[in-house]
């Protein structure tokens, strides 16, 4: 049972970046996130948003959403948007490094992607 839940959303772009993740993180601490994990989410956020920015949408341009979710135990971050979905980028193979950053500055980590429908990030961090 989710306790409380914030959302946001902002265009796809780099100085929306910034100001979202100052937002989100201000309002996961007020739900309960230890502050001295804040600079993980911070860094977790910057690189889920800035690879939205950089890949999700081209010169299209697109909207990026980020859930902010809170139950006894967990704090979950859920952020979103419309693009291709994950892949290798014709420039650089592989997927890269954000990810693996995201990773490793949560508790857990889960993603989901669909071509055309985008990618769903959701990053979960203990709140015992």
């Amino acid at each position: 049972m989710v306790v409380r839940r914030l959302q946001w959303k902002a265009a796809a772009m780099p100085e929306q970046v910034r100001s979202l993740r100052r937002t989100v993180a201000t309002a996961a601490v007020e739900m309960g996130l230890d502050p001295g994990r804040i600079d993980h989410l911070q860094l977790a956020l910057s690189e889920a948003l800035s690879n939205i920015v950089l890949h999700a949408y081209g010169a299209a341009g697109g909207e990026m959403r980020v859930d902010l979710e809170r139950d006894e135990d967990e704090l979950r971050v859920v952020i979103c948007d419309d693009g291709p979905g994950l892949g290798a980028r014709p420039v650089t193979p592989g997927l890269g490094l954000g990810l693996g950053i995201v990773a490793t500055a949560s508790d857990r980590c889960e993603i989901a992607t669909q071509p055309e429908t985008g990618t769903r990030l959701t990053l979960v961090y203990d709140l015992g």
